[in-house]
Order: C-alpha cells, then sequence, then structure tokens
C-alpha cells in the first residue's frame, strides 16, 4: 500500500502529477490518450478509470463522448480531477463521475487505465 503522505494534500506528487505526465508531443505518452480513445470506441462505454488521479485519461474520454467512473484511492487526486470540471462543458462534464474508493467490484465494458 501507498504511504498517505505520497498521495497527501501537500504533496510534491500530487502537486507536480499533471506536469510529469502531461504528453509530450513526441514523448513516451503522446500516443495513450488516442489508445483509450480507440479502446473505448472498439469495446463500447462506460469507461471505468481506475486508479484516475488527477483526470488526465478520465476528461479526455469525455470530451470524446464516452460516459467515465474515474476511481482513485487518494482524495487530493480527486480533488485535482475534479477542479478540471470548470474548464470543460457542460455536457462533458456530466459525463464524469468520481468516488474515492479502496476497492471496486462492478462490471464495465472498458477500462482506460490500471495503476
Amino acid at each position: 500500500m501507498t504511504a498517505p503522505r505520497f498521495y497527501g494534500s501537500d504533496s510534491l506528487n500530487v502537486a507536480t502529477y499533471d506536469q510529469r505526465t502531461v504528453p509530450a508531443a513526441d514523448g513516451p505518452l503522446a500516443a495513450d490518450i488516442a489508445f483509450y480513445i480507440d479502446l473505448g470506441r472498439h469495446v463500447g462505454g462506460p469507461v471505468l478509470d481506475l486508479g484516475c488521479g488527477t483526470g488526465r485519461v478520465a476528461w479526455p474520454l469525455a470530451r470524446a463522448g464516452f460516459e467515465v467512473v474515474g476511481l482513485d484511492r487518494s482524495p487530493h487526486m480527486l480533488a485535482r480531477a475534479e477542479s478540471k470540471r470548470a474548464d470543460v462543458p457542460e455536457e462533458v462534464s456530466g459525463r464524469v463521475q468520481s468516488s474515492r474508493v479502496t476497492c471496486a467490484l462492478s462490471p464495465f465494458r472498458g477500462v482506460s487505465g490500471w495503476r
């Protein structure tokens, strides 16, 4: 189990997560969002984003038209994800639900990430 301080409100990990994981145009993460969108189109929705963190994958999936349920153990990472809700149109915002959980058992047809 990850130490709670790693995901605490004052943690360097939480504060810099988006900057460290934003896909660079030619970096190793450049294709992951497109991959998850293509996978979602192949299997259908809704999509469960386990370990959704700051919503780096969940929000682009919602913009692409998917209903997304984001689950994470860290309330501080989820707070960052929720703060992005103000930056998207209402129709996109309504496609994303997020919750703090330690265990999830539910039927979904697509999984966008596993951390």
